[in-house]
């Protein structure tokens, strides 16, 4: 998230912003209350609202992952767009293996794309490092994670 200069006398209320962030608006509502994110000033009828100030100071949570009351923060990226979402969901693998579909689907959000993500790679990843097994995918998922990305450097 980066605040422009020409933000600057902007008045942004509560779901405005949570747009601006990426986030639902009761998810921001909460971080807000916990004091992950500064607290919104109030207009004269009790309205909040984020001035420019607050938003520099959103953004600066955003980027050093650190909130307000120094707890340390990860932001996911809201998936913004819902028909690329039903794409992945019809075709993820290719072969509709449920199993190598939350697989995919797992890898792909923690940032790992590409060709490798098709059924028959994840097949042969997983037959290498635990046989025929179906492990969890709690178990799964850091393993072939990380075979991905050791592949990569």
């Amino acid at each position: 998230m980066k605040v422009s200069s020409e933000m600057k006398g902007s008045r942004l209320n509560m779901r405005e912003t949570a747009e601006l962030v990426g986030m639902h608006e009761a998810h921001f509502r909460r971080l807000v209350r916990r004091g992950v994110f500064p607290s919104a000033k109030r207009t004269s009828k009790g309205n909040p609202f984020f001035d420019h100030g607050l938003l520099v100071q959103v953004a600066a949570v955003m980027r050093g992952r650190i909130g307000m009351n120094g707890e340390e923060i990860m932001f996911y990226n809201r998936n913004r767009s819902r028909s690329s979402a039903k794409r992945v969901a019809k075709h993820p693998t290719g072969n509709g293996d449920a199993y190598l579909t939350s697989l995919a689907d797992g890898l792909r959000q923690l940032g790992i794309e590409g060709i490798e993500l098709q059924a028959s790679r994840l097949a042969s990843l997983l037959t290498a490092e635990f046989g025929q097994e179906r492990p969890a995918l709690e178990l799964a998922l850091p393993v072939i994670a990380r075979r991905l990305l050791e592949r990569q450097s």
